[in-house]
């Protein structure tokens, strides 16, 4: 019989687009994927996703992003060819355990604005929360950015590489509070638009770039010891 009223979702996973129908197993894998639209939240256990003509994930709007830690040492790595995670739109929100994300032409982790007619652009924050565990994060561009957006980190990340590490746009604050490694860019390796932040409690490996390694429009305020 016929299939009525699937509903889409704008959330798109190594290209496939979730729907009602296959928001429990999004990669037809037995489930290493899955998304609860009440709270718009990806959970990922043992996945592997890639996508190689696009985003690994993809979003409109908020999404949250959640990976399961398992005994059998799953990887949950996220691999695009232009971003490995971008919102158009709306915040990103990691929690859980996550191996490399690897982004490719357009960035790694991304929360970009959307622009609908003459309304102003609307853009998202990222925040690594405080239980989260992430492998490297790199690309080929700006790896951990938001257009128009504060970037938080209270969480642990292993090293970001790319043309600028990490870049909070439009007049936006990038605050580390968590573990980081090395931060490395070509250009950069932190470029806030807003303040930049490093709390006493926070871990950050070596910040560099080949113009420089941290730099702010607003204010800068390192409390804790830098390349730990």
């Amino acid at each position: 019989y016929a299939k009525w009223n699937v509903e889409k979702y704008d959330v798109y996973v190594a290209g496939v687009q979730v729907t009602s129908e296959n928001k429990d197993d999004v990669l037809d894998d037995g489930g290493s994927v899955k998304y609860d639209p009440a709270t718009k939240t990806l959970t990922l256990t043992n996945a592997t996703i890639e996508n190689t003509s696009g985003s690994g994930i993809e979003a409109k709007g908020n999404i949250a992003i959640h990976g399961v830690d398992t005994e059998a040492g799953g990887t949950n790595a996220i691999t695009g060819s232009t971003h490995a995670i971008q919102t158009i739109g709306g915040d990103i929100k990691i929690t859980g355990t996550l191996g490399d994300i690897t982004g490719g032409s357009e960035g790694g982790i991304t929360a970009t604005v959307t622009t609908a007619g003459n309304n102003p652009s609307v853009g998202g924050n990222i925040l690594v929360d405080k239980d989260a565990v992430i492998g490297d994060i790199t690309s080929n561009w700006y790896t951990l950015q938001a257009d128009k957006g504060s970037i938080t980190i209270n969480g642990e990340i292993g090293d970001i590489s790319g043309q600028i590490g990490i870049t909070s746009e439009g007049d936006s604050d990038t605050i580390i509070n968590g573990k980081v490694g090395n931060i490395t860019g070509v250009e950069y390796g932190i470029f806030s638009y807003g303040n930049l932040t490093i709390n006493e409690d926070a871990q950050v490996g070596n910040i560099s770039g080949g113009v420089f390694g941290a730099i702010a429009m607003d204010k800068i305020s390192i409390k804790s010891v830098i390349g730990t």
